[in-house]
C-alpha cells in the first residue's frame, strides 16, 4: 500500500534552453542537483547524493 505525500516540493524545469544561466548562478556541476534549503531560506545542503540528501532533511525536520 502506498501512502500519500503531502510535502510541496519545489521543481525547476527549464524547457526554455536557458539552464546554463541557472547552473551558473547556482554553481551547478552535476545533474541532477538538489538543494536543501532551511525555514529562514538558507541553503544547508548542495547535493546530488539521495542518501545525503535524506540524512539532512531527517535531521532539519528534527528541530
Amino acid at each position: 500500500q502506498m501512502r500519500t505525500d503531502t510535502t510541496h516540493w519545489n521543481v525547476f524545469t527549464d524547457s526554455a534552453g536557458q539552464s546554463i544561466r541557472v547552473l551558473e548562478a547556482y554553481n551547478v556541476n552535476a545533474l541532477p542537483r538538489c538543494f536543501l534549503i532551511d525555514r529562514s531560506g538558507t541553503i544547508v545542503l548542495k547535493t546530488d547524493n539521495g542518501i545525503e540528501l535524506r540524512r539532512a532533511l531527517e535531521a532539519l525536520l528534527k528541530k
